[in-house]
């Protein structure tokens, strides 16, 4: 497990921005809250 802290240190390190997917899971697809995950994936890929 990664703290708050710790994740946000990771997604700066890798200049990415830092998505939380609030009441998920940790396997996002296949959580209820699947669609904002991928919503969150295509902003990134479109980003790039």
């Amino acid at each position: 497990m990664f703290t708050l802290r710790e994740q946000r240190a990771l997604a700066a390190a890798h200049r990415a921005s830092y998505v939380q997917i609030a009441d998920a899971a940790h396997d996002l697809m296949l959580d209820p809250a699947s669609p904002h995950a991928a919503d969150a994936i295509e902003t990134f890929c479109r980003s790039i």
